[in-house]
């Protein structure tokens, strides 16, 4: 009885030491296929980031913990040397409450997609301006905001100078339309002033049609 009993204590013990090797090893191969996948996501978001032509950013901790080629370039200084500032101090100081205000937004853990334009600076101290897209997600486990910024500059100076032709045509067309307006006016005077000459009772009296005939030529100067 001894030895059977030792014998199915040793059975068991070897059975549920056999069940936790294998629960074990098929964790371990589970958190190995998840670092695989893991390493694999992260190249794969690498390579397509790197290439860019869009500035790409993982902002968390009041840092940036990732930013591309791209992103650098933007604001003229090298992927190390941005990744040491913060984004206020790529920002222009009239936006930096607001783009303060925007990351926070995005980092309560908000669903939206927020979008917005701000100013930034860039290393030779030149206003440029920026269009954002931020949205939530966890990164190594902590809220963080997925970003990406466009130069929109060139796009905003475009603007400007079509709003100033357009600008520039009002005023023309306005000038335009005084201008006819107000020669009209200076025909119906010159018209009153050559009839007013041609009468016999004026041309009769020099010094009245003197008067008239130097009105006369004060409206065609108008007119002119």
């Amino acid at each position: 009885l001894l030895v059977f009993l030792s014998a199915f204590v040793l059975f068991t013990r070897y059975r549920l030491k056999t069940r936790l090797n294998s629960a074990l090893q098929s964790e371990i191969d589970e958190h190995k296929e998840t670092a695989r996948k893991l390493k694999e996501s992260e190249e794969k978001f690498r390579a397509l980031t790197e290439q860019s032509v869009v500035g790409i950013y993982i902002y968390q901790d009041n840092q940036l913990k990732y930013i591309n080629p791209s992103l650098a370039l933007t604001f003229g200084y090298t992927t190390d040397e941005t990744s040491r500032k913060t984004p206020m101090e790529l920002t222009h100081e009239e936006d930096r409450i607001f783009v303060e205000k925007k990351l926070q937004n995005a980092l309560s853990g908000t669903k939206e997609i927020l979008h917005y334009e701000f100013r930034g600076t860039t290393r030779e101290k030149d206003v440029i301006y920026l269009e954002s897209l931020n949205a939530y997600f966890l990164y190594q486990g902590k809220p963080a905001v997925l970003g990406s910024i466009v130069d929109i500059t060139g796009h905003k100076q475009a603007e400007a100078e079509l709003l100033k032709s357009r600008k520039l045509e009002a005023i023309g067309i306005l000038a335009g339309g005084i201008a006819h307006d107000f020669n009209n006016l200076l025909a119906v005077m010159m018209g009153y002033l050559f009839m007013a000459s041609d009468d016999e009772f004026i041309k009769k009296n020099t010094p009245v049609l003197k008067d008239l005939e130097i009105a006369e030529e004060a409206a065609v100067q108008a007119s002119d």
